[in-house]
Parts: structure tokens; sequence; C-alpha cells
């Protein structure tokens, strides 16, 4: 940054047309500041802006704030913001803000930047200010922009070129409803605190970006998880009916590819279910919202358990339930509460031993849930544990590798578990057994007691 102290003293306020004008009349270029107006007000706001504008994380929270400090110090009735776009040969607009509706040059608006005059301010980094839209346009009538601020009423305009180092970002334009409106020593403040500015917007630019991306790509496999999820289930049910013998007698070589059939379906299924579950999540439709007095057993567990059932059937394998006889109630969302569970009993069955029991229990204790889902199984380490709750996390172990998955389920639990002020935890015994338990607040049991016998 400048300092500001130093600054030689200017004080020419009146029309200046520099001394590298451009060959029009009325257009003036502007470098780095040599002097600023010894003015406490300019110095102030000068301050506030280059300690400040690095704290906006969207556009709108920095470029409101270089609106309001810069009214103290310069006119302007009009701020537009444009980035240097696709490789360099387009300038769009993707802010502004203006003291009147009648917008002619909104957020959208682009043109080609090659050969126009914004190239060479681009270029040179000098500042340049028209000091009259109409003379301009009357030197230069191929210059759209211009015509179309001139219908909003513009006559003046500061431009301002914004770059990162070498590296060209776009263009920070002030705009007047009067003629003459701007100077050089408005030119000089601008060009003190450019590369503050510059590197905010583009930090700023780069979120928004992103943002607008992620939440792109979570729409379009929301939707494609969405389409896929009714022609699997009809997949899945007409297999399953075959292999039921719902239409007569089926040859044993066909049944073996139906239920391949159906273990494939039954994992895109699968899959369609934890995409969607993440989809909800990232766009913000999976709202937690706890409801008092939700019976756990009948409005989770038993969920829980039935649509893990068929599964359990291919394996020859069978899911236990061990709850006391009062229900427990709880205050929680029973809708994320039945996602959680059932993806703690499908991966139990999943990934446990054929011919297993899994054992499913709930108790309360001390006023909180704690409800286990264990299974004999393959298991996993202290190190692999670690990696159990992380996103898209998949472990690989022998003896599993036909069992597939997104990497998704255990995450979606454990941020279920989170939003309840929950915890989530795994332990195992490699080769042998492995157990999730869940610990959730404000539990009891529907007569009262807040202990299991």
């Amino acid at each position: 940054m400048y300092d500001y102290g130093t600054l030689l003293n200017f004080h020419t306020m009146g029309p200046y047309m520099g001394a590298d004008s451009d060959p029009i009349p009325g257009v003036s270029f502007f470098d780095v500041p040599l002097g600023l107006p010894q003015d406490p007000a300019v110095h102030a706001a000068l301050e506030r802006i280059s300690a400040r504008v690095g704290e906006g994380i969207s556009l709108d929270e920095v470029l409101d704030f270089v609106w309001g400090e810069t009214a103290q110090v310069l006119p302007h009735d009009r701020i537009g913001l444009a980035f240097v776009e696709e490789d360099g040969a387009r300038v769009a607009c993707r802010w502004f803000r203006a003291d009147y509706e009648a917008v002619a040059v909104g957020a959208g608006y682009s043109e080609g930047l090659a050969g126009s005059s914004l190239q060479k301010v681009l270029e040179t980094g000098r500042a340049r200010i028209i000091h009259d839209l109409q003379a301009y346009i009357e030197r230069k009538p191929d210059s759209p922009s211009t015509a179309a601020l001139l219908k909003e009423g513009v006559r003046s305009n500061l431009t301002l070129p914004l770059k990162v180092g070498e590296r060209p970002v776009g263009f920070l334009f002030f705009s007047s409803r009067r003629p003459w409106a701007f100077t050089e020593p408005h030119a000089r403040i601008l060009l003190a605190v450019r590369d503050r500015i510059a590197q905010a917007v583009e930090k700023a630019w780069l979120i928004k970006r992103l943002s607008e991306s992620k939440e792109a790509y979570f729409s379009m496999l929301g939707f494609i998880a969405h389409e896929l999820k009714g022609p699997l289930a009809s997949i899945s049910a007409r297999a399953e009916s075959y292999v039921g013998g719902y239409a007569g007698p089926v040859d044993p070589k066909a049944e073996e590819s139906l239920r391949g059939i159906v273990k494939i379906a039954g994992y895109m299924n699968g899959m369609v279910r934890d995409y969607l579950d993440l989809t909800r999540l990232e766009t913000g439709e999976m709202r937690f919202v706890p409801k008092p007095g939700v019976r756990f057993v009948k409005e989770t567990l038993q969920y829980a358990v039935e649509s893990a059932m068929f599964w359990a059937q291919q394996r020859k394998s069978k899911v236990v339930l061990d709850v006391p006889k009062q229900e427990i109630l709880l205050e929680a969302d029973p809708d994320l509460l039945r996602i959680l569970m059932a993806n703690l009993v499908d991966n139990a069955v999943k990934y446990g031993f054929d011919n297993i029991e899994v054992r499913v229990s709930a108790r309360v204790e001390g006023g909180s849930l704690v409800a286990t889902v264990r299974n004999p199984g393959v298991g996993f380490s202290e190190e692999q544990a670690a990696q159990l709750f992380k996103r898209f996390s998949r472990l690989k172990q022998r003896g599993t590798e036909d069992r597939k998955g997104t990497g998704l389920g255990l995450y979606l639990c454990w941020y279920i578990a989170q939003k309840h002020g929950g915890r989530l935890s795994a332990a195992s015994q490699p080769g042998q057994w492995a157990e999730f338990t869940l610990k959730l607040p404000n539990a009891r049991l529907e007569n009262g007691a807040d202990l299991v016998e």
C-alpha cells in the first residue's frame, strides 16, 4: 500500500486534460498516484477501504462498502464492475448499483475487448476519465456501451482498470449524470486503493463462481438421481417378482441371472438414495426440523429394520431388535433419523458375513438415547475408523470387493447426528465384528424413567 502521509500535495480540482490525453478531446488518462488532496476525509476513507475491503466475502459486501466509502470523496450516481472473461476476449458486467432505476447496462451486459478503447486502458493500467459522454460518442459513434449509458442519463465516467499483479481482472466504472464530474484527484484517490479493491473483487468473484458451479452440479446430480429412482425401483420389483415365482417356475440359470439383476439394481438404488440425500443436504433442502415426543422405535427403528429385510434374506441373515418395552421418546427430526438408522442397518447387513445375526439395540441412559448396530463381519482397523465418517470415503477390505457403495452413507449419518447435537462412533475387532453407536440427548422412556432395568 501507498504511504498516504508521504504523497505530494495536489490542489487542482478543476477540469484537467492530462499530459497524455486521448486524441479525442475530453478524455484524460492518469498513472499511479503522485499526489492526493490533503483532506482528512479523503485519507480516512482510503484507510478504511484499505483496511476493510478485503473482509467482504460476496461481491455485494465488497462493492456496497466501496460504494459507501467512495461517495464521501468523489461524486457518482452509479458504479459498475466488469470482468475480463473468455481468455481476454470479452468484458462482461457482473455487478452494478445506481441511484436511479432506468438501467441499460446491467449485470450480464458484455462486449468484445479486442480493438476497444477499454483494451488500451487495461494494457496501460491507467485510469481514464471521459468528461462528457455526449461529446465522446459524437467522435466515436461505434461505442454501444456509451450509447447505452447515455440512455440512462450518464454524462461522465471514470474507469479504473483492475489487475492482480500482471493478471488483468477487469474494470470498475464510476459514473455521474453530470458532465465533467470527475477530476484528476478523483482518479488519484482510486488508483491509491485499486490493488486492494482488485484483490477483493477477484476473491469475491471466484467464490461466487465456485458457489454457482457447486449449486449447478448438485442440481444436475439431484435431477439425474431423481430420474433414475423410478426406473430402478421398477427393475428391482419385476426381477424380485420373477425370482419369487409370481410368473411361474423359473429356470435355475435364469434365476441366477435375475438375482444378479436384483443385486445390481439394489446397489444402484442405494447409490441413488445416497446422492439424493447428499443433494438435499448441499442445497439446503435437508432441513433439520426437530419435533418433541418422537417415538424412536416405532418411527425410526422399525423402518430401518424393514428396509434391510430383503437384503438380509438374500444373505440368509436376520436383523434382531433389542429394545425396552416402553417406547423411547426424544426430541428429534424423524425423517433424518430414519435416514441415519436405515444406513447403519443396511451397512451392517452389507458388510457382515453371510448367515449372521445383526443386532440393533436401543436404551436410555442418563437422559440420552444410546442406539447400537452390531454385526459379525470383516470390521475395520483403528486407522480405518478415522476415515469412516468422511465424505466419499470407502474402505478397501478383503472379502468386501463385491459390496459397492458411494462412500456417502456414513458421512450422512454423522452429519445427521451432529445436527441433533449427538455423537456417532464406531468400534471394531478386525475380522470379527463392527459396532456403531449413536448417542442423542433429551431422551426418556414413555413411562418417565430414564434407565433400562
